[in-house]
């Protein structure tokens, strides 16, 4: 109960409670105002005139200081109509002010009162995202029908490509939320997620050979790279949750002379055992001879 009290008056800013204020007043002064106009309208209108009464009585208009009355009171209720602003669940704003710049706090879910002249909201999803890293080439070099390659294609020790189906969890730091504003902006994933996920990937597969990147050293790689994501994602305001490398391919000219150079160790193998089995029949015959 003292936690759910505590994120209420944390909630209402000085700046917010001055704006329900302003409003609740505009909005009790025009309820005011005509709860004493409606009774004498509705007088004059009910009142019978002699014989064609003339209609003077029922003139409604409004003396000129009651009209900038009631205009004051919309205008305020507009301003304040206006000035809500909702973040939904799961989401947080950062609040720029015209004069002092960014601030340093944000403000979480629910209603809140901004002036739409002198701030600017902008709103960041806090959830959990997943981002899958892609080769991405110059739109001269992609075809205008190819799309972007989804794998991710590198180097390896031995000179050969790789390509790499690679996942990237993260959610953005809550505490450093203004700071990731003010220094990235709301392009975070062009900036910051794509660069730093592509290039560690790649220099930590070119320290492996092709056959180690796709066998037992394939944990290894995704936890040394989610290590090093991990560390230059916090300097900008990121939480890397995991790094998954879901999936290794290789080319088809690889392939091919994968398929090749197991036939040829087969081949060997093959031969080795005939070799083998023939020496074992030649031994076999000579202790026949020496038993004769």
């Amino acid at each position: 109960m003292g936690g759910a009290l505590g994120y209420g008056v944390w909630l209402l800013q000085r700046d917010e409670i001055v704006w329900i204020f302003l409003a609740g007043a505009a909005i009790s002064l025009i309820a005011l105002y005509l709860a004493s106009v409606l009774p004498r309208w509705r007088r004059r209108l009910l009142r019978p005139g002699p014989g064609s009464p003339p209609r003077q009585h029922l003139r409604t208009r409004l003396p000129r200081h009651r009209l900038i009355f009631v205009s004051a009171g919309f205008l305020a209720v507009i301003i304040f109509w206006s000035s809500l602003r909702v973040i939904e669940g799961g989401h947080r704003g950062v609040v720029f002010h015209l004069v002092q710049g960014v601030q340093e706090r944000t403000l979480g879910e629910g209603i809140h009162f901004l002036l739409p002249v002198l701030h600017r909201l902008t709103v960041y999803d806090m959830r959990s995202r997943v981002y899958y890293v892609q080769s991405r080439a110059e739109p001269s070099r992609r075809g205008p029908g190819k799309p972007e390659n989804p794998l991710l294609w590198t180097p390896t020790a031995d000179g050969l490509k790789v390509g790499l189906d690679l996942s990237v969890r993260y959610r953005l730091d809550p505490t450093r939320l203004p700071e990731l504003h003010r220094n990235v902006g709301p392009q975070f994933e062009e900036k910051v997620v794509h660069p730093i996920a592509w290039n560690v990937t790649r220099l930590v597969a070119s320290e492996y050979s092709l056959l180690d990147v796709y066998g037992k050293h394939r944990h290894e790689i995704q936890q040394q790279a989610f290590e090093r994501v991990k560390a230059l994602f916090a300097r900008d305001g990121l939480i890397c949750e995991a790094l998954l490398l879901r999936d290794v391919m290789f080319t088809e000219e690889f392939e091919k002379t994968l398929v090749t150079k197991m036939i040829a160790e087969q081949k060997v193998q093959e031969s080795a055992f005939e070799v083998e089995q023939a020496g074992l029949h030649a031994q076999v015959q000579v202790i026949e001879a020496r038993g004769e």
